[in-house]
């Protein structure tokens, strides 16, 4: 299990993350499945690469789901991730921030 004190780095997140998949027997297939997120996506994630990861996704949300299906606590990796992939964490905020009308017409 990995250290929730612990912060970790971004050559060393993916690979923690499979190492923790691996151990529980679940496949890329299996959370690709469980996320409705390609497995090929799912695999570049591992080795820490997200650039490829389409804008759209709220990738923070599907990286809690993959800690919860490889039993990590969700509430850790879902952090880690963020502060190592700022930019991919929240495709929100920079489009308010962007587009601050938006706002009105959502409320």
């Amino acid at each position: 299990m990995v250290d929730t004190t612990m912060l970790l780095e971004k050559d060393s997140f993916g690979s923690i993350l499979q190492a923790a998949r691996e151990r529980r027997g679940v496949t890329l297939q299996d959370i690709a499945a469980i996320t409705n997120v390609p497995s090929e996506l799912w695999r570049d994630f591992e080795r820490s690469d997200v650039e490829l990861w389409p804008d759209h996704l709220n990738t923070s949300g599907y990286v809690r789901q993959y800690a919860e299906a490889v039993g990590l606590d969700p509430e850790m990796v879902t952090e880690q991730f963020r502060r190592l992939y700022p930019q991919r964490s929240n495709r929100v905020e920079p489009i308010l921030k962007a587009n601050p009308s938006l706002v009105h017409e959502i409320s």
